[in-house]
């Protein structure tokens, strides 16, 4: 939940305990990365689409059992305010709550922000910071969880647009099966 740089050297390695990388699968152009967090074994597969004019980023992630809850910092923009917008509806100064059907927004002047996650594991949540930040708040895990985190950046009117496409936006990626080779 500390998203303080433990290391005493930037660029350096994290510790072992924290984090630890594991390589990347190939499969075709797809890239999957492997590595741990805590003890949880990650894969993620970032990739892009773009549907009716708006362009999203998403990463899949299938993760393995945890012992204690995850947090994720999925982005971060000094001093923007935020809050959550429940999916078609405007952004409330709410700043946690439940991923299910809503979005994390941050306000960047005439832009924005925002995030939706499809597939979450039950009890999973949005935080956002008064620094700017949103994070992904994952529970601990007592079974393997696939998910899918959709994030896109643009002009505040067209959040809406975001919204109806991120509706839309489909079930998370089997990672597992692009780990056997393209």
């Amino acid at each position: 939940g500390d998203f303080k740089d433990p290391r005493p050297k930037a660029h350096g390695p994290l510790p072992h305990e924290h984090s630890r990388y594991k390589g990347v699968y190939l499969n075709g152009e797809k890239v999957i990365l492997s590595y741990t967090v805590g003890d949880a074994a990650v894969l993620e597969f970032p990739s892009f689409y773009a549907k009716d004019g708006v362009d999203v980023i998403t990463r899949s992630f299938s993760l393995n059992k945890s012992s204690a809850p995850l947090a994720m910092l999925v982005c971060e923009q000094d001093k923007a305010t935020g809050g959550i917008a429940p999916i078609g509806q405007a952004v409330t100064a709410q700043t946690s709550g439940s991923v299910d059907g809503n979005l994390a927004v941050l306000d960047i002047g005439e832009n924005c922000i925002a995030a939706g996650v499809v597939g979450a594991p039950a009890g999973t949540t949005w935080a956002l910071t008064a620094e700017g930040a949103i994070q992904l708040k994952v529970p601990a895990l007592n079974a393997p969880a696939r998910y899918a985190l959709h994030v896109w950046s643009g002009p505040k009117t067209e959040l809406s647009k975001f919204g109806a496409v991120f509706k839309g936006a489909p079930s998370p990626v089997d990672i597992e099966a692009l780990t056997k080779g393209g």
